[in-house]
């Protein structure tokens, strides 16, 4: 008798966005999506990308966000009020609404670019330790994702785990919010380039501080996060 082996090939980062959990309910703004929590380069300048195709308050929308020598600019392809200023904008300099595009170049690579000049590339790669957090997440019922405690423990663990330093999965947003995130996937930033307006960003300096927008503490080293949902009431 001939008996085969099925096997699942493993979770890609272009998949991993392709497809998440559904919009939650309940009271307060739900988004699902994926997104880059956030890469420092230089001295000053820091990228961090969000994108949420679902929205429970407008149409889904993508979000980067910029801090460089004259502080935080938020592009959002969508009005301020649907998109990210709606949580930061109160500790934003600026808000640029802008075609924002994503090309997926294979199944761990990604160009983002905005209708003002900016572009940034970057690719993903597992690690030992992203594999452990995602096999812990996996493991997570549904409805645990909800819970304080959980979300606590897991923004204490992954900072360290990925090296990424001070992380919250709940908070405080900027404009008074309070957020619950809930990342199921993760993948660690192994390459990355970004230009903005004909000026190439140099890689982080070594020594350089942990960067915040408000009281948001965004990571010293980049992540994807996919399979993502995330809540926020006031």
């Amino acid at each position: 008798m001939n008996t085969t082996t099925r096997t699942t090939a493993p979770l890609t980062p272009h998949a991993a966005t392709t497809a998440g959990p559904p919009l939650g309910d309940g009271p307060g703004d739900h988004l699902t999506g994926f997104g880059v929590m956030g890469i420092p380069f230089g001295a000053e300048d820091y990228l961090a990308l969000r994108c949420w195709p679902e929205s429970s308050f407008g149409p889904g929308y993508r979000s980067i966000w910029h801090h460089g020598s004259a502080g935080w600019t938020i592009y959002s392809d969508a009005s301020p009020a649907l998109s990210c200023a709606r949580f930061v904008g109160s500790a934003a300099q600026r808000t640029v609404t802008t075609p924002i595009g994503l090309t997926w170049q294979d199944e761990a690579s990604v160009v983002v670019h905005t209708g003002t000049g900016l572009a940034w590339t970057m690719r993903f790669g597992g690690s030992q330790r992203t594999a452990l957090l995602n096999a812990c997440a996996g493991a997570i019922p549904g409805r645990a994702w909800n819970t304080r405690g959980l979300l606590t423990s897991m923004g204490l663990m992954v900072g360290p785990l990925i090296g990424g330093g001070r992380l919250r999965m709940i908070g405080t947003m900027p404009n008074g919010q309070r957020y619950r995130i809930a990342a199921r996937h993760v993948w660690i930033v192994t390459e990355t380039a970004a230009e903005i307006e004909g000026r190439r960003l140099e890689p982080a300096e070594p020594d350089r501080r942990q960067q915040r927008l408000g009281p948001l503490w965004l990571p010293r080293r980049g992540f994807l996060y996919a399979l993502t949902t995330a809540r926020f009431t006031n």
